[in-house]
């Protein structure tokens, strides 16, 4: 089956001041649709085609997983985020934050140190653990939870593409400006259901 880009939730204008139009333009129209193409390219005639795009991640390797990853990862992405803060964290997912990270404004602190401390390009993760516990990683490159039996509840992109436009090389302050368009309704669905994710950040379903 062939891969597609899927569409953003809200216009490339709307994410304003966290992302200019032309940021997404360059993001989602070409560095997000270049991983789809490439994907589509290499699963070719192979097994992987058959496979869903969770299925694809956990058990591909090299080229493809990097690819099929980012593919993935932005897909999720692009949906962590909204035109204006969608609320604060409410139900299980905010009663886990308090859990883990003490408050809310304590996980701000862990996450921001997270996604502006990691070294070169990748991702900052807040996760759910198979026990239930929420955990952040910054994972260089296209690596996620998908590879670490974990579900992935938040992610803030911070390869240098996915800001420089906007903020140059200061990526604190995009990470700062991040934190405050969080679309905490689709965190907490990741947290509580995750099962209907997939069709969710692809588009095969109806979301919201």
């Amino acid at each position: 089956m062939a891969r597609h880009l899927p569409d953003l939730i809200y216009s490339k204008d709307d994410l304003h001041p966290l992302l200019g139009a032309r940021t997404l333009e360059v993001h989602h129209g070409k560095h997000h649709r270049s991983y789809v193409d490439k994907v589509n390219e290499l699963e070719q005639g192979t097994p992987f085609a058959q496979l869903g795009l969770f299925e694809l991640v956990a058990g591909s390797r090299d080229d493809l997983y990097q690819s099929a990853a980012q593919h993935l990862n932005h897909s999720f992405y692009w949906r962590c985020i909204a035109p204006v803060s969608m609320q604060e964290p409410e139900g299980e997912l905010a009663q886990a934050l308090v859990r883990d990270f003490g408050s809310l404004e304590g996980f701000r602190e862990r996450f921001a140190e997270g996604a502006k401390g990691l070294f070169g390009s990748g991702w900052c993760w807040l996760s759910r653990s198979p026990e239930g516990t929420l955990r952040i990683d910054a994972q260089a490159d296209a690596d996620g939870p998908w590879k670490h039996n974990a579900t992935p509840v938040l992610t803030c992109d911070v390869w240098e593409h996915a800001y420089y436009l906007d903020y140059e090389n200061e990526r604190g302050r995009y990470v700062d400006a991040f934190l405050e368009q969080v679309d905490w309704a689709f965190a907490g669905r990741c947290f509580a259901h995750p099962a209907g994710i997939e069709d969710e950040i692809l588009g095969t379903a109806a979301a919201r």
